[in-house]
């Protein structure tokens, strides 16, 4: 109905997708049943295909143009790609994938030469978005097949620690044995003024400012201790309820256990009153970061009924936050401690889809990052980190939670290629802005 009155003679057309159908080559019939087959298009479109008992493959619901075809078998790191194009409204192509092809990266992960079991390797592409990923067996052995010829980095999850990167080029097939290095560390949180100790402190060990990674609680002595910490530079924070955050730069060496001391400054803290377009928000993720960059306190906090959120642990003196809500756009603004209660008034996000046509044939991985007039990067929190690059896979990529305002799209190709275009987004809008 249009302004109270029924509409007649409107007429809506269905165009008929196109499809593609083929076979999946080189897999044992216990396998057919951990493959997942997708296919991606030059307009951020996905669609994902059905597999029978027999290996035969189809997906439907193609538009006309460029898909990108890849297949994997779950756990295994085992994948096959392809590409097609659909030339024109139902038309339907046939392509076998096959496992068969690509080269195979293999090799264990040892710890101090003990087998490293049931832990992530993932391959990476360092010039495509190609790749792939394995976990190891009891013995520590991992396999990933389907790769194609390039630079790689290696990536070993689940140490314990962070992930450890290995780079090198694959022309052929190869073995790469990875021992991982690892120390410790261990301490005491105790409060400044007394030198009491704190119970049930959170201390927490990230790879840089930005991010946190491993995390242990200190006990009723405030005592902690983390072991099998990767070798290498970390920053270390201390935090309790009632305290400041405490923060240390420390290196690890490996088989080195390293002693810390927390004194941390009792704070009063404070709280946000957080509404989104909807009314009050039920939760945040936000970060608080110092005048020297450094992430203070991150997380998701949920909010009181009326959308307060109350943060403890902040020193006095002056900070920005990063927040986000759901259905609302980032929001970055000042803050002084100690403060009354601050309202925070969310706008509704605008979405940005980005595509590169020169990235979707290729594959080049590239990088993403949105820039505001004054030159600074679009950063949003999440997960206990701040994020501000957003990977462009085949050309593609998508914003949805775009603050209103005047953005440049800034993109990094792995070749070190620059690509840049700005746009305009208001809250509710869908921006779509293309790069050549």
């Amino acid at each position: 109905m249009v302004a109270g009155a029924p509409v007649s003679g409107l007429e809506l057309r269905l165009r008929r997708g196109g499809a593609v159908t083929g076979s999946l080559l080189g897999l044992k019939p216990e396998e057919l049943g951990l493959v997942e087959v997708v296919a991606r298009g030059a307009t951020l479109a996905f669609r994902s295909g059905t597999i029978d008992p027999q290996g035969h493959y189809r997906i439907d619901g193609l538009a006309p143009g460029d898909w990108t075809l890849r297949a994997s078998v779950s756990l295994t790191g085992r994948q096959a790609r392809g590409r097609i194009t659909i030339g024109g409204e139902g038309d339907q192509e046939a392509f076998d994938l096959d496992f068969g092809k690509g080269l195979t990266l293999s090799g264990r992960v040892t710890r101090g030469g003990a087998p490293v079991a049931n832990t992530g390797v993932i391959a990476r592409g360092q010039r495509t978005v190609a790749g792939g990923a394995a976990m190891t067996d009891p013995e520590g052995h991992y396999r990933i097949e389907g790769l194609e010829r390039g630079s790689y980095e290696v990536i070993v999850l689940g140490t314990g620690a962070r992930a450890i990167p290995s780079r090198f080029s694959l022309d052929a097939d190869r073995e790469l044995d990875i021992d991982l290095k690892t120390g410790g560390i261990h301490g005491r949180v105790l409060a400044s003024d007394d030198g009491s100790p704190i119970p049930g402190a959170l201390v927490t060990l990230s790879d840089d400012d930005k991010t946190e990674g491993l995390d242990v609680t200190a006990d009723a002595r405030g005592l902690f201790q983390l072991a099998e910490v990767a070798a290498g530079p970390w920053t270390a924070r201390a935090r309790q309820q009632g305290y400041g955050v405490a923060r240390q730069e420390i290196t690890v060496g490996a088989d080195e256990d390293v002693e810390l001391t927390f004194k941390l400054e009792r704070s009063s803290g404070l709280s946000l009153d957080v509404a989104g377009p909807r009314g009050p928000v039920e939760s945040v993720d936000l970060a608080v970061i110092d005048g020297a960059g450094h992430l203070l306190l991150a997380g998701e906090f949920t909010a009181s009924e009326s959308g307060r959120v109350n943060l403890e642990g902040l020193p006095s003196g002056s900070y920005e936050v990063l927040l986000d809500a759901p259905d609302s756009a980032v929001s970055r603004f000042p803050l002084m401690v100690p403060s009354d209660p601050i309202a925070v008034q969310l706008s509704a996000p605008g979405e940005v889809d980005l595509l590169v046509p020169g990235l979707v044939q290729s594959g080049e991985r590239a990088m993403l990052s949105l820039v505001d007039g004054a030159g600074r990067r679009l950063e949003v929190p999440g997960g206990g980190w701040v994020t501000s690059e957003w990977q462009v896979r085949y050309g593609q990529a998508q914003i949805t939670w775009a603050p209103p305002g005047t953005w440049t799209l800034h993109v990094v190709t792995a070749s070190g290629k620059v690509l840049e275009s700005s746009v305009a987004v208001a809250p509710g809008s869908t921006i779509k802005s293309e790069i050549r």
